[in-house]
């Protein structure tokens, strides 16, 4: 069993007697970073490496923090402390860090749902605003911090589009990811899809009020031209988080060739640190916007088919029995959603699951985004399987909602966003 440490404070050790290779092993184990170890909450992202030099883990319980950074969270709060351990001409040294891993979590039943999205191509409108149900009723909003964004960003473009909030796999943390993007300040589409942002801007609350400060963080490759409308699933079989988004690729240096946008998505933990990111839907024509939701086994994605390979420039419908899944391993279960729903063009979907006694009955909602009219419109239906969309008989949404997400949440989470931010 390894000590504790008494404190929040590092440690480094050096457990041979000479010092020949401390200075690059010491400038090694300074250069790692733990996220959050003072309030940790989900898995850990352990460095397999640092400064070019493998990096191995130990852990005083893996039974709640594993040598891979799986955490199992206890009944109660729990101390561990982890050992990172490079070995360098036959000397080992090593860095401690202690992590705090919180109890688990336990959820009261979802009973209202808060609303995330920005309102239009200006300064104010690339902002992230809030909203919240009236009560149990996905088709009942009311704006929250009185109209005015919640949060808004001093990195990048500065602008803020397309924001996707998921609540984490063990329930209590809230992500928040959203294109960086200014068509406000000037920029041209043309520029915002060859010249874009290869950035994500991201924060983390553990109430949906307090937000971490904001991180701009690189995803797309240097060949891509933008990273847009970002989302994010979990992927128990990964212990990851699969982010997607899309970006147009280019084969020229100064991106003039001719390119369409396919859907990319990377891995993370922690939205700290992500994987080398790769294609995961290409149709040989644009695709955009993917939302995605998991009913039983399935996974049911709805994605707009910018270049028109099902007949319309719409939303699409497909089902799979794998996340990240090859293109043709996916089926389609509808498409033209929006046409056919008598909606004119449509992007920006977000879908959703009614909870549980929501006064409109059980259904599955795909708000869609009629960027040339009415803005959000929430369409229904009663199956993902044989999926009938239609647009909803009565609904009151936030004043000029643009592409966002709606999450479900507790009467308990309901109140305190209440209390925070008014109506």
């Amino acid at each position: 069993m390894l000590p504790h440490l008494k404190s929040l404070s590092l440690a480094f050790l050096s457990l041979a007697s000479g010092v020949t290779s401390q200075p690059q092993a010491h400038e090694a184990l300074s250069a790692l970073s733990l996220h959050n170890t003072d309030d940790v909450r989900s898995h850990l992202h352990l460095p397999s490496t640092s400064n070019g030099h493998p990096i191995t883990w130990r852990s005083s319980d893996p039974d709640v923090i594993s040598g891979d950074g799986l955490v199992k969270r206890q009944p109660s709060d729990t101390d561990v402390l982890l050992v990172a351990s490079i070995e360098l001409d036959g000397e080992m040294h090593e860095r401690e860090f202690n992590a705090s891993v919180r109890r688990a979590a336990a959820l009261e039943p979802f009973e209202a749902y808060a609303f995330s999205y920005f309102t239009g191509n200006s300064i104010a409108g690339e902002k992230i605003y809030l909203a919240a149900s009236k009560g149990n009723n996905a088709l009942d909003w009311q704006e929250l911090n009185g109209g005015k964004p919640v949060l808004s960003s001093t990195k990048g473009t500065k602008g803020l589009r397309d924001p996707f909030v998921i609540r984490s796999v063990e329930g209590d943390k809230f992500f928040l990811i959203a294109t960086d993007l200014s068509i406000g300040s000037g920029t041209s589409w043309g520029d915002a899809v060859r010249k874009g942002s290869l950035y994500l801007e991201i924060w983390e609350s553990n109430d949906l009020i307090t937000w971490s400060a904001q991180r701009h963080i690189k995803v797309s490759p240097n060949n891509a031209g933008n990273t847009w409308a970002p989302e994010a699933f979990w992927d128990s079989e990964k212990n990851s988080y699969v982010v997607f988004w899309a970006s147009s690729l280019y084969n020229t240096a100064d991106h003039s060739d001719n390119s369409y946008h396919r859907m990319m998505y990377s891995l993370t933990r922690d939205f700290v640190t992500f994987s080398e990111p790769k294609i995961w839907q290409d149709s040989k024509a644009s695709r955009i916007d993917t939302t995605v939701i998991k009913s039983g086994n399935s996974f049911y994605r709805f994605t707009k088919d910018e270049g028109s390979v099902s007949g319309c420039t719409d939303i699409i419908q497909e089902k799979s029995s794998t996340l990240l899944a090859d293109v043709s391993k996916w089926s389609v279960q509808a498409t033209c959603i929006g046409k056919n729903a008598g909606l004119q063009a449509v992007e920006g979907p977000t879908a959703f699951k009614s909870n549980p006694k929501d006064v409109n009955g059980d259904k599955f909602y795909l708000f869609v985004d009629e960027y040339g009219g009415r803005g959000y419109v929430p369409l229904e239906t009663a199956n993902l399987d044989s999926p009938a969309w239609k647009v909803s008989a009565n609904y009151k949404l936030p004043t000029s909602p643009r592409h966002g997400t709606v999450i479900p949440i507790t009467k308990a989470e309901h109140a305190k966003l209440m209390s925070a931010f008014g109506a």
